[in-house]
């Protein structure tokens, strides 16, 4: 517990997408499944499993798994708390399937004032009811393979509920690329919300993913005030969907 990471670089071996491989594992009739995938090693830059963790002014890349990954506490078995990445440089962690900038198991952390690129998702969660995190004033380039900030839900982890996360909150965030800045995977146990970001696109184009899960509206998700359609010239200032 108790530790701060601060000034370093970690270059990680494979700053590759490695889509092939997962269209030999995944897609087709003649499929290699999950074996073939973890056949390519999987790594990680900084693995955390403590409390009251700092990175900051870091540049990390290069992983297959993630950049940073944030667990359960290995002192006590419970969620890790209070980790805070801010100010660092986290980009080209993007594999298919994985990909990572900062990912979050049994853990809850704040993200802020981070540059991010070329991550398949800059921050995700496996969405145990026992996780959240909230996320500020970064900056996603936009280079990615799928939407930016991600939290599974239930499905993923085929657990049988829908749970995604205790909460996520994405405020004063820019969004400067085509993919979504977030998608529902499952419904928050507290809430999400999303308010005072710059987005690239409208938020029509984006669609329901932003709003809704399986068809139905979450409601205790919050779309408060955002700037939409940055790329067209015709900035929309708009509160909700």
């Amino acid at each position: 517990n108790n530790v701060r990471v601060t000034g370093i670089v970690i270059q990680g071996p494979d700053p590759a997408r490695h889509l092939q491989l997962w269209n030999r594992s995944f897609s087709g009739v003649n499929q290699l499944t999950s074996a073939y995938y973890y056949t390519l090693q999987m790594t990680t830059g900084i693995s955390i499993r403590a409390d009251n963790i700092e990175v900051d002014n870091c540049e990390v890349s290069g992983f297959t798994s993630s950049a940073i990954s944030l667990s359960n506490s290995a002192l006590t078995g419970a969620a890790s708390i209070d980790t805070y990445v801010h100010h660092s440089y986290i980009h080209d962690n993007q594999i298919k399937g994985l990909g990572y900038g900062v990912v979050h198991g049994h853990s809850y952390s704040t993200v802020a004032y981070n540059l991010f690129n070329y991550n398949r998702h800059s921050i995700a969660a496996s969405g145990y009811a026992d996780s959240g995190y909230t996320a500020y004033c970064n900056v996603e380039f936009g280079e990615s393979v799928s939407h930016y900030f991600d939290m599974h839900g239930g499905a993923d982890r085929k657990d049988g509920t829908i749970i995604a996360g205790e909460y996520v909150d994405m405020y004063n965030n820019t969004f400067l690329g085509t993919e979504r800045p977030y998608a529902f995977r499952g419904v928050p146990t507290d809430h999400q919300s999303f308010s005072f970001n710059i987005c690239y696109k409208s938020i029509s184009y984006y669609g329901d993913r932003l709003y809704a899960y399986g068809g139905k509206v979450v409601t205790n998700n919050t779309i408060g005030k955002n700037i939409w359609d940055l790329a067209s010239g015709n900035i929309l200032v708009k509160t909700g969907y």
